[in-house]
C-alpha cells in the first residue's frame, strides 16, 4: 500500500506499520457545516467521513481515513483484533497450564 502525502497539513495518510497491522475501530461520522441554507440545516449531514480511533497511554487518538484507504484500513484493524484474539487465548492456556502444574508440584510434595 503506497502512502499518499496530503500538502495542506502534511500528514502521511494511513499510518500502518510495515505488517500491516493496526489498532483500533473505525467510524462513519457525519458533520454539519452551519450554512444556513445547506442540505445538512435540512436534515442531512454531509459524510460519511471515516476516522480510526485507537488508544495510546490513556489518550483515545483519531485518525481520518481517506475513501481510497478504508478497505486497507479495515483490513488491517481486523488482522490487529484477530492477532489480539489470539493472545488472548494463548493467555488463557497459559494460565491452565500454570494451574495445573501448581496442582502436580503441591500433589507431589505431599
Amino acid at each position: 500500500m503506497a502512502i499518499e502525502r496530503n500538502t495542506r497539513n502534511s500528514k502521511r495518510f494511513p499510518k500502518t506499520l510495515s505488517e500491516g497491522i493496526l489498532p483500533g475501530s473505525i467510524h462513519a461520522t457525519y458533520a454539519r457545516c452551519g450554512k444556513r441554507n445547506c442540505k445538512c440545516a435540512r436534515g442531512e449531514p454531509h459524510g460519511p467521513y471515516y476516522h480510526r480511533y485507537y488508544r495510546i497511554g490513556n489518550r483515545i487518538e483519531k485518525e481520518y481515513i481517506p475513501l481510497a484507504h478504508l478497505d486497507d484500513v479495515r483490513a488491517a484493524c481486523a488482522r490487529h483484533s484477530e492477532l489480539q484474539s489470539e493472545l488472548r487465548e494463548n493467555h488463557r492456556r497459559h494460565e491452565a497450564l500454570i494451574s495445573s502444574f501448581k496442582l502436580m508440584m503441591k500433589e507431589l510434595s505431599l
